[in-house]
């Protein structure tokens, strides 16, 4: 089921104009420009090596910009550290997950909340209603985190990443290496996590259809450049499109 917001009356939360940034003196992002708005999905996809890891990287403030702006609520965050950008609600689970893997799952999860100026209670409150939505996670809170499953693994990421309570949640390449029923039923969790706090999501994918038919929106990334964008059932239609990401 794909999320929808109407955004012409309103203000997009996150803006990245004329955007470019690279790896010492590699270039990988050309000029993007992209815009998220409240409380919708965003699908970021392309081909591997099209620079879609490196967006959210500038996104949550772990690669420079070269050149270009970036705004969060029309404030300059250009130069912001990652510790910045996540008090400003970002949280960016990354590729591969990135877990404390001498851990226990509950350790990690904490981890997540250590920016909150919270009380342990409402601490505790966030983690048991983050258990509530990966019962999986819960059964296993105190084993290691390195001995869970692949799926477990991406559950964890992304409940460490909630427990910051962000406003812009960034998941890069959710599905990668997992089976398409775990897949699925992480999916069907996000979209149930996205009504409920209405946060924004921008999810990276290779898997353009999956992507596409939970975001709103999408950007293509080709060779470091945004080469379309558009509402998802016309990207998901287009002609183009299809023959280079689904082969048909």
């Amino acid at each position: 089921m794909v999320s929808g917001v109407n955004n012409s009356l309103k203000q997009p939360i996150i803006t990245l104009k004329n955007a470019s940034t690279g790896y010492g003196i590699a270039q990988a992002l050309w000029e993007i420009t992209l815009e998220l708005y409240p409380r919708e999905i965003v699908a970021l996809i392309g081909s591997n090596g099209a620079g879609k890891t490196t967006v959210l990287r500038v996104l949550s403030g772990v690669l420079p910009l070269w050149s270009g702006e970036y705004k969060i609520n029309g404030e300059d965050v250009k130069g912001y550290t990652p510790p910045d950008l996540v008090n400003k609600g970002i949280c960016h689970v990354p590729e591969g997950r990135q877990l404390f893997y001498g851990l226990s799952v509950e350790e990690n999860l904490r981890m997540g909340a250590f920016a909150l100026k919270k009380s342990r209670a409402e601490i505790n409150e966030r983690l048991e209603w983050i258990y509530n939505f990966f019962p999986e996670i819960a059964k296993r809170r105190n084993q290691l985190a390195g001995t869970l499953s692949g799926g477990e693994q991406q559950m964890v990421a992304i409940g460490r990443g909630l427990m910051g309570d962000p406003s812009i949640l960034l998941i890069d390449e959710l599905s990668l290496g997992l089976a398409p029923v775990i897949v699925d039923r992480i999916y069907e969790t996000l979209q149930k996590i996205h009504r409920e706090r209405e946060i924004t999501i921008m999810i990276v994918e290779q898997d353009m259809e999956l992507a596409l038919s939970v975001a709103s929106r999408g950007y293509v990334l080709e060779n470091g450049r945004i080469s379309i964008s558009g509402n998802s059932r016309d990207l998901i239609n287009n002609e183009a499109i299809r023959e280079a990401y689904l082969g048909v």
